[in-house]
Formats: C-alpha cells, sequence, structure tokens
C-alpha cells in the first residue's frame, strides 16, 4: 500500500537532526543522548549499557583518522525494548551511532524537492552510513503505532565504534544490568 510509505517531509525531519550531530567512532555521545529521546518519545523503554567501561578496560580506543588522534569510548551502546504482544514474533533492529569517514562531522546539504545534495567537491554519503538506518529504526516505530500494526516485543540496540571496529557489538553487555 504506498499510502503507507512515510513522506519524504517526514522522513527529511526525522534525517535533519542526525546530519547535524557529529559523530566520530568512541565520541558518539549527542547522537546516542538524541536517539534515546527519540524512542523514549515513541514509548520505548530505553537504557545504556557499559559497552564504554568494558573496552576501557580492555585497552580499546578509537583513532580520530582525520585529526590523527586516539578517543576513549564516552558512553555505551543504546538499549531500546518496545513491549509488545508475547505471542508475536520479535524483532531486532540494530544501527550505529558513530559515523564513517568522510560524513563525522555535520555536513552543509541543500533540500532540492525529494533530493538531498552536498556542496560541489564535498566528499559525502550524506548520512547513509549510519543516520539513515537510526530513522528507518524510528520511522518504522511510527508507521506500526499509526497503522496499530500488532506485533511482538521489538529491540533495538544503537551501536557505538562500529566504525573503528565494531567494539560496541564485540562489548556489548547482556543480562540484568
Amino acid at each position: 500500500d504506498v499510502s503507507s510509505i512515510p513522506s519524504t517531509d517526514l522522513l527529511y525531519a526525522l534525517l535533519k537532526p542526525y546530519l547535524e550531530l557529529s559523530s566520530h567512532s568512541c565520541k558518539e555521545e549527542t547522537v546516542a543522548n538524541r536517539f534515546m529521546e527519540d524512542l523514549q518519545a515513541r514509548g520505548v523503554q530505553v537504557k545504556q549499557d557499559k559497552a564504554h567501561e568494558a573496552m576501557q578496560r580492555a585497552g580499546v580506543r578509537c583513532d580520530g583518522v582525520l585529526a590523527g588522534i586516539s578517543y576513549d569510548p564516552e558512553v555505551g551502546n543504546v538499549i531500546g525494548l518496545l513491549k509488545g504482544d508475547s505471542r508475536l514474533p520479535s524483532f531486532h533492529f540494530s544501527v550505529h551511532l558513530d559515523k564513517t569517514e568522510p560524513q563525522m562531522n555535520p555536513l552543509p546539504h541543500v533540500r532540492e524537492g525529494n533530493i538531498l545534495r552536498v556542496p560541489s567537491g564535498a566528499n559525502s554519503i550524506l548520512g547513509g552510513d549510519d543516520a539513515l538506518g537510526i530513522v528507518e529504526v524510528l520511522a518504522l516505530l511510527d508507521h506500526l503505532k499509526a497503522k496499530q500494526i500488532p506485533r511482538g516485543d521489538i529491540h533495538i540496540s544503537g551501536l557505538i565504534a562500529e566504525e573503528a571496529g565494531a567494539y560496541g557489538a564485540q562489548y556489548m553487555q547482556v543480562g540484568p544490568d
């Protein structure tokens, strides 16, 4: 049903704030906070695990390739749960909170109808990795609610330091707090 596809205006409204945030590996605090706020606004129970602490204990740092410096991880993975009908299948959606080079820092862009463009000569995939993944999850949650689609639990993870070596996934803390 084409009428259920979110409008480009809605998708852009979800994407724009994430395009404006810096998100180096191990420096994902602003994106993690925004993602947690957006999930909470949709009724998702959220928390952060302690992957960053486990990484620090293991001596894992993220190299800032463009800046030539290393970072200690500052926040854990974002873990979310939207409770559903326990009789229905559950799903897990995973995104990462850092961005790939060269889009780690905010990049000016222009919206021309349904197309986003970066300045001539700019080297960017403009949010394709992984701001768009975050937006897909948010848009899916909005769609499920708006259409009142029956569903099981939805588990969501926003992983840190994916671009530096998938460290958030490697050090994810599962189980009780």
